[in-house]
């Protein structure tokens, strides 16, 4: 599973299918997905490489003085080898379920179980309240 930072599709009724099309193209295409945005790893696979390329590469430091001591203290960090990079790079493309967040649902959770961590439910009984109301809930939506 992944959470995704952003959702695109286009409008069955829009009159600029095709320019929606190309648009679409263009944000998922390479060019802006190797882009170091800073807004999460990109999801083209040619970007992905090219910016585990350009990521091993490169490294960061701190340096900092202890007050007390006067002492000068550097934290230097660095990426994973390129095999471990590209493993991890490989697993990000295996994932395809979204997960969407349920604000209702948690809610419901938070609320049904407030007695059990309160000490006047018993487990079994707040799991019995939480699951008549998640199973009325989902067949709501259903």
């Amino acid at each position: 599973m992944f959470i995704p930072r952003c959702v695109m599709g286009i409008n069955a009724a829009g009159g600029q299918q095709e320019l929606a099309r190309e648009f679409i193209k263009t944000v998922l295409g390479e060019a802006v997905q190797y882009s170091d945005l800073q807004d999460e790893f990109p999801v083209n696979s040619a970007a992905i490489e090219r910016n585990t390329l350009r990521s091993i590469s490169m490294g960061w430091g701190i340096g900092l003085n202890d007050e007390e001591t006067g002492e000068l203290i550097i934290l230097e960090m660095g990426w994973p080898s390129p095999g471990a990079f590209r493993a991890v790079c490989a697993l990000f493309g295996q994932l395809n379920t979204p997960y969407m967040p349920d604000d209702t649902l948690m809610e419901m959770i938070l609320d049904e179980t407030e007695g059990f961590f309160g000490g006047s439910l018993t487990a079994r009984e707040a799991a019995a309240s939480l699951t008549a109301r998640l199973e009325l809930y989902l067949a709501e939506r259903s």
